[in-house]
């Protein structure tokens, strides 16, 4: 404080309290999630082949289903993981080249817990929609495939 010019103790201020997180339709709305009739678009960084640093193949134009659904009794594994923008999901893998915007069902995605170590990420059994490539930004890739 005295670095910066302050001296003694600083009074005023309004302290901001997180909000409880406890469902997948809290997670959306705190974290900015486009959700319309139960459904959130979610972004996945994948590589050039469309799949995700542990392989599995998120089809373009096409819905997926996890094949190691664990019912969302972890936070990692047993899912398919999500972010609510292309810039997040690209920090879950250094390799990725392309994003994908993916349509997921509030009720197919696990309920965040307090403790969880990755908040800006949220499972899912499947993506209930078509899959449509993305920019970084979330715009749909001219030329690319949809």
């Amino acid at each position: 404080r005295q670095m910066l010019g302050f001296e003694g103790s600083i009074s005023g201020g309004v302290v901001i309290l997180q909000p409880e997180i406890t469902t997948a339709e809290d997670w959306c709305a705190y974290h900015g999630a486009v959700v319309k009739d139960g459904v959130a678009i979610l972004y996945k960084a994948v590589r050039n082949d469309y799949r995700s640093q542990h392989g599995f193949l998120y089809p373009i134009g096409m819905t997926a289903t996890c094949d190691d659904w664990d019912a969302g009794a972890k936070e990692c594994g047993g899912g398919l993981h999500f972010c609510t923008s292309p810039s997040q999901a690209a920090t879950f893998d250094s390799d990725a080249t392309r994003f994908l915007a993916c349509p997921v069902a509030l009720s197919d995605m696990r309920a965040p817990k307090a403790d969880d170590g990755y908040p800006i990420k949220i499972k899912a059994s499947r993506i209930c929609g078509p899959i449509v490539e993305v920019d970084l930004w979330g715009d749909p890739v001219k030329g690319g495939k949809a």
